[in-house]
């Protein structure tokens, strides 16, 4: 996850350090004020708890919230944005802050006078990019099942597919990726629910295609895969050639996927099971997973008895809304923000895990957390912003609470009667 960075809060305009937290400095301690900081994204499915300051705690600031098809342009002081938060402003009072996002798209920033273009014929719309070379594929409003994406409008190359193009389609059961295309934005298909073929034509020098999947050509690795390229009851198998897998890969779908186990396949990078809803299980050759790689997944994660998965952290399942997750005996590292927004049940139980690293659990929504009997030690924020209600499991040896270790925590706690 990215590194958190803040602010100091204070009741007198003084000069600040950007450090990894913030806090109400000495004066409001003094004072017994507390300042709450509020913050407001404008879209219900994306919530940031507040944060309450005094001069006693430490704080994270928030990571940079995250919207699928939006880039996030900053924290903003009204509804209007047109006085934008700084992280050297020194806040005087409760404060609530606004997030502004602008809706991505397909191509560089339009020229002012420039609108989409729509082709009646083949329903897609188009847009120039600026230095009006090329044109990239905006939205798709046709009624053919097989569609063909074209490679010239206006006299010009279409090089770029936005993600938004097919929307939420249930009709289109093949897609036709041109010679010309060069950027297809990641989870392009994820609302096709009847997709089954992607093909791409020959002479395409960045894209090709096998068995109806979508391959970067020359890496073999994954780009996309249809809800329907698996019949029912089957599972994908990914060949062994297979080196890595993009974002949004399987966004959408919900058939089983079994991953390589002889190969040098080791490391699920980034979003690559986003919002994927089938099944994986994560064999030997496992050693990495990387920030939000389950982001808005709502799948079963299966660890297999040999995974080689020795670390969770940086945000590993940020985001991840499927089922109970069941971690094996070879992971012995819990930290950093691991589970930030995650809902699903964690079971530590056969781990062994002698600590819970700094932040571990930050952000942590699950209804419940059974801190594993072997535990001694709870890193500083551990369970910073988490509501779940936290047990010990029967027989733990927790013997001290450490500083910090329930900061900014906003469910409940029992402790064992080790603690003393």
């Amino acid at each position: 996850m990215k590194k958190k960075i803040g602010i100091i809060i204070c009741l007198v305009l003084l000069a600040v350090t950007v450090v990894t937290a913030f806090s109400a400095c000495d004066d409001a301690g003094a004072s017994g004020k507390k300042i709450t900081v509020r913050f407001v994204t404008g879209f219900d499915d994306l919530v940031i708890d507040d944060v309450v300051l005094t001069a006693d705690e430490r704080q994270p600031f928030p990571d940079d919230p995250i919207k699928v098809g939006y880039d996030f342009c900053g924290w903003y002081y009204d509804e209007e944005f047109q006085r934008k938060f700084a992280l050297t402003d020194a806040l005087t009072e409760d404060t609530t802050l606004y997030a502004k996002f602008e809706k991505k798209t397909a191509d560089f920033p339009d020229k002012p006078d420039e609108k989409p273009e729509i082709d009646e014929k083949t329903g897609f719309t188009f847009k120039l990019s600026e230095d009006g070379t090329y044109y990239s594929v905006v939205s798709y409003n046709g009624n053919e099942k097989q569609v063909v994406i074209p490679a010239v409008f206006n006299g010009k190359a279409v090089k770029r597919i936005a993600r938004e193009t097919f929307g939420t389609n249930d009709l289109i059961n093949s897609v036709t990726v041109s010679s010309k295309a060069e950027d297809i934005e990641p989870g392009l298909f994820a609302g096709c629910s009847e997709l089954k073929t992607i093909s791409v034509t020959a002479g395409n020098a960045k894209y090709t295609s096998h068995g109806g999947v979508l391959y970067a050509k020359g890496s073999r690795k994954i780009v996309a895969v249809g809800r329907k390229n698996v019949e029912s009851g089957n599972a994908f198998v990914v060949d062994e050639e297979t080196v890595s897998i993009a974002e949004y890969a399987f966004a959408g779908c919900d058939f089983k996927v079994e991953l390589p186990k002889n190969s040098s396949f080791n490391v699920l990078t980034e979003r690559c099971f986003a919002e994927y809803d089938g099944e994986v299980t994560l064999g030997k050759n496992i050693e990495e997973i990387r920030k939000q790689e389950f982001y808005d997944a709502t799948c079963k994660v299966v660890f297999d008895a040999e995974c080689a998965l020795s670390e969770l952290t940086n945000g590993a399942f940020d985001g991840y809304k499927g089922e109970k997750l069941v971690f094996v005996s070879a992971l012995n590292s819990v930290s950093e923000c691991a589970f930030n927004d995650c809902t699903a049940e964690l079971d530590f139980s056969a781990c062994g895990l002698k600590s819970l690293g700094d932040r571990a659990l930050y952000g942590y929504n699950g209804r419940a957390f059974v801190v594993p009997f072997s535990v001694k030690t709870i890193g500083s924020g551990c369970f910073y912003g988490s509501s779940a209600a936290v047990t010990f499991e029967q027989n733990s040896i927790y013997k001290e609470v450490g500083e910090n270790a329930f900061m900014g925590f906003k469910g409940e706690v029992v402790f064992p009667e080790t603690v003393k």
